[in-house]
Parts: structure tokens; sequence; C-alpha cells
């Protein structure tokens, strides 16, 4: 079945999706790491491996990773979205959403170019940054910088502030010929904003209903010789969300299927204390997932099959999984007894105590583990960083990889705790320069007689003004409706101007 699998995730044949995937790795250190444009990790979606590490012949034949995420409306609707092989369709979508229409339109997203990942380096971003300071005769601009998205087109309603950067003249607009220039955490980085509301599709994977969430991403990773941070790429995550819907009882999950020899023999456990879950074999290596400033809630495994504890197929088995519960309804008991929990196969493989996986007859397995629940508000955020780490043992000692990788969880959870780690490695650095954009949407786009703006931030006063910036009309604060009957047709800007700075839409007179 893997090898179907691998073809059609290089295919990118299934649930709409008409893009030809970018792709960029992290391999600064120990280990690589590739991302594709559309938040899939751990895979070459064009084909090929996105994983590797210093293995000695156990290699590392199949993986792939991303987010699942569930809640329900004030209606008690369930929205879901997640991503596993791209088999049976897509959930997933590069780009910023049109914050107008809470969905993404392909077409904009191409030409706003805004369907790709962006790699750069601490030491371009230094190297420009001290020329900055001391040249008197004006720096080139390396193309990784000029290149970074740090505001979103307004043409097409993107999100004002996009990728995090150093705001040199406080502005909130990126401009490096001005100072401004990239804030990233690492050695070395990579960024991604995928979403999941295609406005022609729908979810193809989980049938679901869409959440309109936006989800940058800031992969990276540190050259350090440090044990666990010289085996580890970080990751993250911010998630907006772009409904105008409240979401309950929400979930986030981070799901992984990591084969460390062949796909038939994983092995799979979690740590409710170090919040993190890990996928280990009979050979020498271990991987692992930890989540840093959440706390993994709910960590679930199921086996490639399709009984009812197996495989999900509606949206009500992705949002049981992230709830640790499988799909039949049946919820996850402690060792197969009476007892409900919320993290499995949570023993010490290497002293061969508490509940394990079962040693004797491995399988093809999955693992998901999630923080929840909460509520998510429309125009709101939530922050996910992220750990994989990989441990090998050369000692050939029955399971001491999975001893190893936990030792390195606990030196990355106390690193990120204290904000201190060897090599001046920051991981907790804020990696958002600039505030995310309020709630700013109008409707009906275009509009012949009112205009309606819906908007969660005080401001002073309306401002509209014409194609060539020129003002026409101004409202005050508090407005939620303007008469546009008397403006000619053609487009124009509306300006919120609030105390923090000004915030712009563009609308068109019909």
């Amino acid at each position: 079945m893997k090898a179907s699998v691998i073809l059609l995730l290089a295919a990118m044949c299934c649930g709409g999706a008409l893009f030809s995937q970018t792709y960029a790795e992290i391999d600064t250190n120990n280990i690589r790491v590739g991302f594709n444009h559309s938040g899939d990790m751990l895979t070459n979606l064009n084909g090929g491996s996105g994983l590797s590490a210093p293995t000695s012949g156990n290699t590392i034949s199949f993986s792939v990773a991303n987010l699942w995420l569930g809640g329900l409306d004030a209606g008690g609707q369930l929205h879901v979205a997640a991503q596993t092989y791209r088999q049976v369709g897509t959930d997933f979508w590069p780009g910023p959403l049109d914050t107008i229409n809470a969905c993404s339109f392909s077409s904009d997203v191409v030409a706003s170019g805004m369907n790709r990942l962006w790699e750069i380096t601490q030491a371009e971003i230094d190297a420009f940054v001290y020329c900055m300071n001391t040249s008197t005769s004006g720096c080139p601009v390396p193309q990784s910088i000029l290149d970074w998205p740090g505001n979103g087109n307004q043409f097409y309603n993107q999100g004002i502030h996009l990728a995090p950067f150093h705001d040199a003249d406080g502005d909130g607009v990126y401009n490096p010929s001005a100072g401004d220039y990239p804030v990233i955490r690492g050695d070395k980085a990579v960024y991604f904003i995928y979403n999941d509301a295609n406005c022609a599709l729908t979810h193809g994977e989980t049938q679901g209903q869409r959440l309109s969430v936006e989800i940058h991403g800031l992969a990276y990773a540190y050259d350090c010789a440090d044990s666990a941070l010289a085996n580890t790429v970080f990751i993250h995550y911010r998630i907006i969300n772009r409904s105008t819907h409240t979401y309950n009882s929400t979930y986030i999950g981070h799901w992984s299927d990591i084969d460390l020899g062949t796909f038939s023999d994983d092995r799979v456990g979690s740590d409710s204390l170090l919040h993190a879950y890990y996928f280990y074999d009979g050979g020498d290596d271990a991987w692992g997932a930890v989540f840093l400033n959440q706390p993994m809630s709910r960590a679930m495994s199921y086996a490639n099959n399709f009984t009812g504890t197996g495989n999900p197929s509606t949206a009500d088995d992705y949002y049981e999984l992230l709830r640790s519960i499988y799909p039949d309804g049946t919820p996850l008991t402690y060792n197969s007894m009476s007892t409900p929990t919320t993290h499995i196969f949570t023993g010490d493989p290497y002293l061969q105590t508490g509940w394990l996986d079962s040693p004797t007859s491995p399988a093809d397995k999955r693992i998901l583990g999630s923080t929840g629940p909460f509520t998510l508000a429309p125009g709101a955020g939530i922050e996910l960083d992220m750990a994989y780490v990989f441990a090998r043992d050369y000692t050939n000692t029955p399971y001491k990889s999975t001893q190893i990788l936990r030792q390195r969880m606990q030196d990355l959870r106390n690193y990120y705790a204290s904000n201190t780690a060897p090599c001046n490695a920051n991981l907790t650095h804020a990696a958002v320069q600039t505030p995310a954009a309020p709630l700013f949407r109008l409707y009906p786009v275009p509009a012949s007689e009112t205009l309606s703006i819906l908007t969660n931030e005080n401001f002073r006063q309306l401002e509209v003004r014409d194609a060539l910036g020129r003002l026409v009309k101004i409202f005050p604060g508090g407005t939620k409706e303007i008469d546009v009957r008397e403006l000619q047709t053609g487009v124009y800007v509306l300006m919120l101007v609030t105390e923090e700075g000004n915030h712009l839409k563009l609308f068109v007179k019909h």
C-alpha cells in the first residue's frame, strides 16, 4: 500500500489540488526534514523522501505529517480539517485566505506569488543588517529578504501582516530598503502559509465543513553540537480564525506516520509528562514530536485497517480521534481495560514497564497528539510550538533509543521553558514583530447601495478614498454601515483609523 500512497502524494491528483508543490528542506544539523507549501511535512510531494537521519542500515522508508483541527460553531455544527496522504482528497491548500470571503481563490494565490515556501538563513539576515548599519553607499538586498511575505496583497484582500519582520520605521509595511528584515528563529528557517478553505472546493479528506483558518508555519533548526539541538527541527505554527464563527470544544492535533524500517513493524508511545509522542521499532532508531508551549492533552494511535478502531473516514471520525475516541465511538481505555484514559501506550519501552505497544505484534500505525479543548473566536489565533526529535542508539541495546529520545525531549523542554540553550539558541524568541491584523471585513462586495463593516477593532473614524488616494468621505468611529449610492462606479479604499495604526480594504462600487 505504501508505494501507491507515495505515487498519489507525488501526483497530487485528488480533491481538486491544482497546484504543483513547492518544496524546501531544513538540513542545517544532523537531520533533514522536508516541507511542502500545503503544510505536509516529512515527505516530498513531488516524489522522494522528505526525512533522513544518521541511521546505520535502518532506513526511513516513508513518512508524512500535518495538522488536524476540529471545533463546533454556535449552532453545534462540526467543522474539521485534516490531512493524511491525499489519497481521497484535500483539506489544505497553499496561501493566505481572502479575508472578505474567508476562503482562498486559487488564481489569486498564484497571482500574488503565495503558492510557495520561503527559505532563509540567519547569516543572510545578519549580513544585511550589518551592511544597513554601517554602509553609507547602500546595500544590496538578498532575494530571500526581498521576497519575504511580510504583508499580504491588499488587492486580493489578504491579511495585512503575514510573515514576521522587524519594522524599522514602524509603519507596518515590509520594506527592506527602509531597514526592515525578516524575524526568524534558528540558523535556517522555512516559512509557509496554507489554509483549509478553497473557495471552489470542499474538504475531500474529511468531508467536513471548513473552518476558514489560515495557518502560518515557521520551521527552523540550529547548527549546534548539543545532542538535543543537533537532532531537532522545530516548527512554530500560528493558526488564525478568518471566519465569522466562534469555535467551541476546539482541538488542534499534529498527526504523523513515520516508518523507521518497514511499514509493518511500527511501534508507538506517548509521554504525558513530556507532552510528547514517538515512534520506535525493533532496531536502534526513535523519532518523536514534542509540544512545547501547549499541553498535549491527548495522544491517540490507530492501525492502518478499516475496522472500527482503524482509519477515519468521516468528519466525526477525525474529530473523535482528536479526543482519544476511536471511529466506532469506543473511548481509549488503559491497556484495553475499562479505565478511560487520554494518552496511549504511556509505558517505558527501555525499562519494559507500564503500558506498551505490542512488542510481538507490530503493525502499520499512525499517531496523533492534540491540545484542547479551547475556544477560537473570529479574528483570534493560537500559536503552537513543536519539535521533531531523532535519537539513535549505537550499542544495540533493545529500545535504548527511546531512552535517549526522552532525554533529548526533556532537554528541549528545559531549554524552551528557560529560553536558554547551548550555542545561544533562542527557542522562544517572539516570531511575530508586527501584530496580527484585526478582524476587518466588508460586504457585500461589490456594493451598490450600502456597505457593511464587520470588525472587532475600536476605530476613531472611517475614510473612503478613491483609487488615487484622494479623500472622498469620512464617517465617525463605530460606524457599521455606509451609504455608497453617491459614489461613482469604480474601485475604492476604505481606511479604518485606529490608535495603533490604519487598516485598509479595497471595495468595488457596482
